[in-house]
Order: structure tokens, then sequence, then C-alpha cells
């Protein structure tokens, strides 16, 4: 979301006063194009919806909120026009988002607070404040078990409030931006363990090299390849964990940074992870060292219970965003586990039989390309005496498996099948 505005099925809404942060706004207040004003609570999170509801409030109304003098809940429960909207925002696709008109009678007490939630602004003499000025919840419970007040505007956390959105920071900077929001173990944190923080941002920028096409993933990534894509960290933020990241390079002549493409891929990828088929079709295009190193990333997510949101914007105005939940990186591991493992298929070959023996199981056979192939033989192969060193030709089993550690393909035979080839004088 933007800490600016929000595009819903109501039109784009404008934030004046955020009340509530946690990774992004959670509770605010804003107006639409004609300056009605709304209360936006941000109710839960389920299959790529964002569960909100939007009450129309008039200024007296803003002035209660924003002196603690009505909760979030009496809003709620007594809009003042007897009735409000739920809308159902879809993460990355507008056209799938829906909203629906309720009467206060309708709300379900799960889409409420559990308690009279109430939240002051500091000096609420003057009750706008900008993104930059909000303050971010020491504890990232669901909305509906926040404590009975909240002051906005004292610095509970460590990290800083994010400074700008991820767009303008690239427009301003002329520059690739790369925004990782962390969510750890459903909860609010501004720390992260070292290890884990290290891993995360090495297999990153890693997979920048394994994405740019001109590196075939073996051995170490040409130079040009890593000076295109090379990234630096430049601050941390509070979203619960936010970490920004940048292009070492700017804009080009072509107002396009080197490395736009492989970073508009990983989000690409990242997006893919949450369809089975959309990622199975996905890591047929890239190569091992790609597939490997995304796996890696997904399984350290996973492994720490990590719920990752992100943000790539570039200088050509550019932006993409996306975020996966527990369950979607648990499904994506698990498809690229399979998909990883094996394939195999059975293929024809002449050539001349090199070596043959049954009591190791193994066959060594040379090509029409004086290629030397090896492998198992079959138990079901006649076991008899084969001549050496003379013409056949061969059916085999051929075996891709793909090497999760290194990220190599290795390609395995078994030989099912031999035929001699009589050579006429």
């Amino acid at each position: 979301m933007d800490f600016d505005s929000v595009i819903t099925p109501l039109g784009e809404l404008f934030i004046t006063d955020v009340l509530l942060f946690i990774d992004e706004p959670k509770i605010f207040i804003c107006k639409d194009e004609k300056n009605s004003l709304f209360l936006a609570y941000f109710i839960d999170s389920n299959n790529n919806l964002d569960e909100w509801f939007f009450v129309k409030i008039s200024e007296n109304r803003v002035d209660e909120i924003v002196t603690g003098n009505i909760s979030i809940k009496a809003v709620l429960q007594n809009p003042e026009s007897g009735w409000l909207w739920k809308a159902f925002l879809h993460y990355e696709d507008d056209g799938l988002s829906r909203i629906i008109q309720i009467d206060q009678h309708q709300i379900s007490k799960a889409d409420l607070p559990a308690k009279e939630v109430k939240i002051i602004l500091k000096n609420n003499t003057n009750h706008v404040y900008s993104s930059n000025e909000i303050a971010v919840s020491h504890r990232s419970k669901h909305l509906r078990e926040l404590p009975n007040e909240y002051l906005v505007g004292k610095k509970i956390a460590e990290l800083p409030p994010r400074k700008n959105t991820t767009l303008q920071e690239s427009l301003e900077t002329k520059r690739d931006v790369l925004d990782v929001s962390l969510r750890i173990n459903n909860e609010f944190s501004s720390e992260l363990d070292l290890e884990v923080f290290g891993s995360t941002l090495t297999t990153i920028q890693q997979l920048m090299y394994a994405l740019d096409n001109r590196w075939s993933g073996k051995s170490k990534a040409p130079q040009q390849v890593r000076k295109n894509n090379a990234l630096n960290v430049t601050t941390l933020f509070a979203a619960s964990f936010g970490i920004r990241i940048k292009s070492q390079n700017t804009r080009d002549l072509a107002q396009e940074p080197e490395m736009t493409n492989s970073l508009g891929d990983f989000l690409d990828l990242l997006g893919c992870s949450k369809n089975a088929e959309q990622l199975e079709n996905r890591l047929k295009t890239l190569k091992p060292k790609a597939v490997t190193l995304f796996k890696n990333l997904l399984e350290t997510f996973n492994e720490h219970q990590i719920e990752p949101k992100i943000e790539f914007a570039s200088p050509n105005n550019t932006y993409k965003e996306t975020k996966l939940n527990s369950i979607q990186i648990h499904n994506a591991v698990g498809v690229i586990k399979q998909s990883g493992e094996q394939s195999s298929k059975v293929i024809e070959m002449e050539g001349e039989l090199t070596g043959l023996s049954f009591e190791s199981g193994k066959f060594e056979l040379r090509n029409e390309s004086a290629e030397l192939i090896s492998g198992r033989i079959v138990s079901f192969l006649e076991k008899k005496n084969y001549r050496l060193f003379e013409k056949v030709s061969v059916s085999l089993l051929q075996k891709e498996i793909l090497n999760s550690f290194s990220g190599k393909k290795q390609i395995m035979y078994d030989l099912l099948n031999i035929k001699f080839i009589e050579i006429e004088d």
C-alpha cells in the first residue's frame, strides 16, 4: 500500500491521518476526490485479499477520534449514516477487489476490535500527520488484541519509519529500489536474527546474478554481470523489519538502470509462487542455479516463519509489489522440490560397447560423437556374453537430476536393451 493513498472500489482514497501503523497503515482517516471523510480499519488478510471497513465520518467524528473521546470499536458499531462499507482489496489486481454496503447490525463481532481501542494523537490541536511522523506499535498481534490506548507520535520501535515510498525514492535517486519488509512469526519485530539477515541479503544478491541471462550459472558470475547487478543496503525501516536496497548504478542514457530486468524478474517469480502451475512453468525457464537460490530463499522464510512483502521501483516509473503468506511459501517450496528432483525419458543411441559388467552392474559406451556414456545396468537385462568393442544400438533411460546444493544438473543413464549392429562387408 502507498502511504499517501489507497485504491479501492470507492475510488482512490487519500490518507490524511495515520492512526495505527504496523508494516503499513492499518487504521487511518482518508478522503475521496469529493472531500468526503472515511475511517479505514484493517480487519484481516485472507486468500490474497485484505479485508477493510470504510466508515463515512464527519469532521466532528474526526475530532472525537483523534482526541480519544470515542473508541474505534464505537465508530464502527455506530456509524453516523447507519451503515458502512466492507471492502475486499486484492493484493495485486485491482480488478478482483470488491466492496459491499452493510448495516451496522450486520457487522460480525469477529471483525471488530476486542477492546475499546482509542487512538490519541500527540498535539491534538493539529491532527494532520504525515506518514513520516507516525510511530510503530511495539505489538504486532491482530488489531483486535491491541492495547486500550495507542499514542501516535511516540517512537516505541528502534527502527525509523520509511521516509518515502519505493517509487518516490527511485525517482529521486535515479536508482532501482527494492524494499523488503519481513514479518516474523506473525509478529511485529524491530530485530532480526543476524544469520537470517545475512542469508537473506546474500541469496537475493546471488539470485540477481543468476537471473541475468549473460551468466550460465556455472563457476563464478562474470565481472560485468556482478557489476551491473550489484546491490547496496542503504537503510532499515519499521515494516515490521524493513530493508531498503538500491542498485549501485544510477540510470543509464536510456533512462533505465542496467539491472531493472533482473529485479523485475525477481518480483514476477515471487508472484508466481502463489500458484503451483504458474510456478512450475516459470521454473522451466530458469537456469538450475537460479532455481536453487530461489528455493534457498523460500526455505529461509519457511524455516523462520517469515512472511515477506517486496516492493520494487525503477526510475522509468515501473512499480511492482507482492507479498507471500506462510502457506504460500510452504507450498512453493514443495513445488520447487518436486519439479527439481528428477525428470526422465527413454532414448535410443548407437555407438561402440566398450565395457559391461553384470557383477558391478555397470556399462560403458562410446557414442557416435566419441562421447563416453556410462551408467547402471537394469536388473531385467538378459545376462549373457556380450562382445565388446562392437557397434551396438542401445535403449537408455536418461535421468536428469537437479543437485539442490550446487544448482547443477546431473545426467544419469540406465541400460535397458542392447542390439548388435551387423556390419556388412
